[in-house]
């Protein structure tokens, strides 16, 4: 599911549910050239914790190009100190 056209311009006209539910359901579905842009930058705008889980899962689950670009996204999200954070997180979070 690539997020609708002009969705990261809009997002104070849906409830923080909804967006969470789209993000979601794109970053299962989003491919390098097929929303994967699109999808990572909605991540960056909004990304509560189950957002980030989703996006942990994603790298853990993602080669190449997805893997690469989730853990930029994460490290982005978490910054210089987010590091320890991710490491815990892994220990938390297993792809089945």
């Amino acid at each position: 599911m690539t997020p609708p056209a002009g969705w990261r311009d809009v997002p104070r006209l849906v409830d923080d549910s909804t967006r969470t539910d789209v993000i979601l359901r794109a970053l299962v579905e989003a491919q390098p050239f097929a929303g994967q842009t699109e999808t990572l930058d909605l991540v960056m705008a909004f990304h509560p914790p189950v957002v980030v889980q989703a996006l942990f899962v994603r790298l853990l689950r993602a080669s190449g190009d997805m893997a690469y670009h989730c853990a930029a996204t994460l490290s982005a999200i978490h910054g210089v100190d987010g590091a320890a954070q991710l490491a815990v997180s892994a220990s938390f979070v297993s792809p089945s």
